[in-house]
């Protein structure tokens, strides 16, 4: 099982490098192995094409004999296209639709790429149908992904040595397994946990802080986006050791310990606000209003069916409205 309970595809974990490195044979090379490879079955591919590699020949689907030469920059062994892809994966969610979900968001970000790839047209329409089908998952984890998925592609293209169902296994497995850490992570701890913070630091009547608050996750989650392109890139399939650590569960641990801390801050708060004002004008239907706010927080707790909890919210609803 992967982080989060979502499952790792076995030939996947099987495929996955053991250590770092440039796209290459040299990051495929288990240390102090000699040429052995790790990984079984699913190596056997990358072993033949480096086999041909050695002997001369030309192992990969790439036409353009300039094409390999294009696919990095002499800096850092990067592609040049590493910053348009992160700008295009900004707008991820920007064409989903029901069906594939989020595909299209993935195509259009692997285009500057492609482009600059060098790849034959043939090679190509195959790339474009392998992204365009069903893929889903977190948009702020995406681009670790994202990374990784450019790192095996321009093996792929250089020498053959990525089998395509390696690809189709590190895109569907990864996504589930990203999926449910950043659900579990964004969705279900850290953000609940700074809306908190926004209002805990807009009690006092002030309207700076809540705006920081959110000023500074937005910049910290870009910066963080693209530093997680770059490190998906770097890795490769050594993804899935990434993914493995145990310190995703500690970080989505802490957020819901926040969150639940600052709710409890909150609703205190709230309580001694508004018993204060009991003897004001309007001071008990302040009270009644939190009590009722506070038993409808509680009733949502449970998990209840959608046409059920519609019906129980529009009387309270209508019974807050004439408080």
């Amino acid at each position: 099982m992967g982080p989060g309970g979502a499952a790792l595809d076995p030939g996947l974990l099987a495929a996955a490098r053991p250590r770092r490195g440039g796209p290459g044979p040299a990051a495929l090379v288990r240390p102090g192995g000699g040429d052995r490879l790790a990984g079984g079955a699913l190596r056997q591919p990358r072993r033949r094409a480096l086999d041909r590699r050695r002997r001369g020949g030309h192992a990969g689907p790439c036409l353009d004999p300039g094409a390999a030469g294009r696919l990095v920059s002499a800096r850092g062994g990067r592609p040049d296209d590493l910053h348009g892809i992160y700008r295009r994966s900004l707008g991820l969610q920007g064409s989903w639709n029901p069906e594939r979900m989020q595909n299209l968001g993935l195509a259009v970000a692997l285009l500057p790429w492609l482009r600059r790839s060098g790849a034959a047209p043939a090679e190509a329409r195959r790339f474009c149908r392998r992204h365009l089908e069903f893929f889903n998952t977190n948009p702020y984890c995406a681009n670790l992904l994202l990374g990784g998925l450019v790192r095996l592609e321009a093996e792929n293209l250089r020498d053959g040595a990525t089998p395509v169902r390696t690809l189709t296994m590190f895109k569907d497995s990864l996504g589930r397994a990203l999926a449910s850490l950043g659900d579990q992570f964004l969705w279900l701890g850290l953000q609940p946990a700074l809306m908190l913070l926004a209002v805990l630091s807009a009690w006092p009547g002030l309207v700076w802080p809540p705006l920081l608050v959110v000023g500074l996750f937005a910049v910290t989650q870009l910066l963080l986006r693209r530093r997680a392109l770059l490190v998906g890139y770097d890795l490769g399939l050594d993804i899935v050791d990434l993914l493995g650590s145990p310190r995703w569960h500690r970080a989505i641990w802490t957020a819901k310990r926040a969150g639940a801390l600052l709710t409890g801050v909150l609703a205190g708060m709230t309580v001694v606000s508004s018993w204060s004002r009991l003897g004001d004008p309007g001071g008990t239907t302040t009270v009644l209003g939190t009590a009722l706010a506070m038993a409808a927080a509680l009733f949502l707790r449970r998990r209840w069916p959608g046409e059920g909890l519609l019906l129980a919210l529009v009387p309270l609803a209508l019974l807050l409205s004439c408080l």
